[in-house]
């Protein structure tokens, strides 16, 4: 169907009207020594980066974050078969091998920044599931940190678990204690893992050229879960806006850590004054009529879009895009 043209036209007719929200994270060569030691599923190649951008110029009309806000503010018209690229957490590879491949296409971009680690070696969640795997992070520590983040009410989680040492990461991001953030600190330490997070010089750089920068949350963590959400919307704002010398205002957007959201979460970011939010629902948005302000992305999976030797197959991106749900963008507390 792809190689005949139909399921193209058929995209052309059912998709005209919509907008497609796509999502990446890390982006990184497949020779480069940081290749399979980081999460794949998160993970494109360069190579797959590439072609997937020449795929989005042949079948969709790109946007700029500053078209989407005119039309959800201003009430003005997208293009037919419109698409925004954006990209979450703040990596270094985006600067690196992203940001080039963006320009070479003349294609623009939305980074998601998490703020809290602006300049890190990465974020505190990823270090413990290294930490974790390599017997840095012993059982003893995993439970005087749950029990400093926690106030030592219950029993302890099983440590095995990596959803329970995220979940444990989340709660220590959220804490003020000192000696608490040294332990993590220590955690971190000797893991050999060179600075792989966005420094405030390229944060600048990329936002000169025409990347749009917005936030991701300070910590990284669920905005639901979070212990003290307004900080973590708010100041992430601040930290961002005053990184790129603008005021608060300037950074309009904000994209749901994890994907994880509720009514109040949602009414909170916009409270805290962001225009257009992000989520990971996967889904397309009817362009007909712009009702509000909360928009879903759709991952974009290497492992599903290409073949064993990494490159891109088109056939299975054009399955993987045209034929989602399409529905009109929410208004907070509607989704």
């Amino acid at each position: 169907m792809y190689e005949s043209g139909a399921l193209s036209v058929y995209h052309w007719w059912r998709n005209k009207r919509t907008l497609t929200v796509v999502m990446f994270h890390r982006v990184l060569p497949r020779e480069d020594r940081r290749w399979g030691q980081e999460d794949l599923a998160w993970t494109v190649s360069e190579d797959l980066l590439r072609d997937c951008l020449k795929f989005f110029k042949r079948h969709y009309t790109p946007i700029t974050l500053e078209r989407l806000l005119q039309a959800v503010l201003e009430g003005t018209r997208l293009p037919d078969h419109a698409l925004l690229i954006t990209f979450d957490d703040g990596w270094a590879d985006n600067y690196e091998y992203a940001l080039p491949l963006l320009q070479q296409e003349g294609l623009s971009a939305v980074v998601f920044v998490v703020a809290g680690g602006v300049g890190r070696a990465e974020l505190l969640e990823n270090a413990f599931q290294k930490a974790r795997r390599t017997g840095r992070l012993s059982t003893s520590l995993c439970n005087q940190l749950w029990r400093a983040a926690t106030g030592g009410c219950g029993g302890f989680p099983p440590w095995n678990d990596p959803r329970q040492v995220r979940e444990l990461a989340w709660r220590v991001s959220g804490l003020e204690d000192g000696a608490s953030l040294r332990i993590a600190a220590e955690v971190c330490a000797g893991s050999g893992v060179s600075q792989q997070m966005l420094s405030a010089d390229h944060i600048r750089k990329m936002y000169s050229v025409g990347i749009a920068i917005g936030s991701h949350g300070h910590t990284h963590t669920p905005i639901p879960l979070a212990r003290d959400p307004d900080r973590e919307l708010k100041l992430s704002g601040q930290v961002l806006a005053e990184i790129l010398g603008t005021t608060r205002a300037g950074i309009a957007t904000f994209s749901f850590p994890h994907g994880q959201y509720d009514e109040r979460s949602l009414q909170l970011a916009l409270d805290a004054g962001y225009r257009i939010l992000f989520t990971s629902d996967f889904h397309l948005h009817s362009t007909r009529n712009l009702l509000g302000a909360v928009f879903g992305r759709i991952n974009i999976p290497a492992h599903l879009i290409s073949d064993p030797g990494g490159r891109l197959r088109p056939e299975r991106l054009a399955l993987w895009l045209f034929g989602r749900p399409i529905l009109p963008a929410a208004s907070a507390g509607t989704s």
